[in-house]
C-alpha cells in the first residue's frame, strides 16, 4: 500500500502540481485562465488519475505481473493517436485560451508538458485496463475521470 501512496503522490506532483506551478509562476503575468481551469483538471487530474495509477501499481506488485510487450505496443499506438488528435483539437479547433494555450494555433511549454503527460497517462490507462480488465477499482477510477470530462463538456462545451 505504501508504493501505491507514493505513486499517487508522484502523479500529483508530476501533473496537477506542475500544471499549477507553471500556470501560477511562469505564466502568472499572462491574462489567461490559470490551472485548474476545468472540472476534469481539479477533480479528474487531482483525484481519479492519481488513484488509478496507485491502484495499478499495487496490482502489478501484489499479483507479480509479468510485463506484456504486445499490449504495451498497442497502448503506445493508441495513446499516440489520441494525443495527436487532442493536441490538434487543443491548438486549432478549441477557441478558448488558458495557461497552456496563449493564442489560437499555439501551445506553450506548459501545453507541450501537458501533452507529454497525457501521452504517458493514456499508455498507463490502456495498459492497466487491458491487463486488469476485471478490476473494479481501476474501472471506478477511470469512470470517475471520464465523468468529470463529460461534466466539463456539458458545462463549458469543450474538453
Amino acid at each position: 500500500m505504501i508504493i501505491g501512496i507514493i505513486v499517487f503522490t508522484a502523479t500529483l506532483l508530476i501533473a496537477p502540481f506542475m500544471f499549477w506551478l507553471l500556470s501560477h509562476t511562469l505564466y502568472s503575468k499572462l491574462n489567461l485562465k490559470k490551472y485548474p481551469t476545468q472540472v476534469n483538471d481539479g477533480i479528474g487530474d487531482s483525484i481519479f488519475l492519481p488513484l488509478f495509477n496507485g491502484i495499478l501499481v499495487e496490482l502489478i506488485i501484489s499479483l507479480n505481473h509479468e510485463f506484456k510487450l504486445f499490449i504495451f505496443i498497442i497502448a503506445v499506438s493508441i495513446s499516440v493517436i489520441l494525443t495527436v488528435w487532442f493536441v490538434h483539437y487543443q491548438k486549432n479547433i478549441a477557441t478558448y485560451l488558458d495557461w497552456s494555450k496563449p493564442k489560437q494555433g499555439a501551445l506553450n511549454l506548459g501545453g507541450w508538458y501537458h501533452a507529454t503527460y497525457m501521452l504517458i497517462q493514456i499508455i498507463i490507462v490502456i495498459y492497466g485496463l487491458t491487463i486488469f480488465y476485471n478490476n473494479f477499482f481501476l474501472w471506478i477510477a477511470i469512470i470517475g475521470y471520464l465523468t468529470t470530462t463529460v461534466i466539463q463538456i456539458i458545462k463549458e462545451g469543450h474538453i
